[in-house]
């Protein structure tokens, strides 16, 4: 198979694909909005690795990911890893929400505290995107 564009979510995305007997198959995506690589391999039997690879970019690109991230640099979470509660720390900085979300861009919580409770979180990885008056923060954390 050959390169290959396609519009999943009203996105144009690029792919190359292909399998072997058995049910051996891989779906490797590029989507030029975002710049997001996706790679699928597969050893099932159907084998949908470009079904896999549209539904990952569909929840990935969802993730509010963008180049007007200020820098994360001014913002420090902690304790990271934490267990229960993820405290954030902007200084001279007002925080309008808070929100967090899975490694596949589900969104788990939203606040407006500079204290959030994660206990009911499973143990994971997971993104953190503040919102202040001057600006957006991203970052990543690890629940225990």
């Amino acid at each position: 198979m050959c390169i290959a564009e396609n519009i999943i979510n009203n996105r144009t995305v690029w792919y190359h694909g292909g399998s072997i007997w058995g049910g051996y198959n891989s779906t490797m995506m590029y989507d030029t909005a975002s710049g997001v690589v996706i790679s699928v391999l597969i050893n099932q039997f159907p084998s949908q690795a470009f079904l896999v690879a549209a539904k990952l970019l569909t929840d990935l690109t969802e993730l509010p990911l963008n180049t007007s991230i200020l820098s994360e640099k001014k913002l420090r979470i902690f304790p990271n890893p934490t267990k229960n509660i993820l405290n954030i720390d902007l200084p001279n900085e007002k925080i309008k929400t808070v929100k967090i979300f899975s490694c596949t861009g589900a969104l788990l919580l939203h606040s407006t505290d500079s204290q959030i409770p994660v206990s009911d979180l499973d143990a994971a990885m997971y993104f953190i995107r503040v919102e202040t008056e001057t600006g957006i923060y991203q970052d990543k954390f690890v629940k225990e």
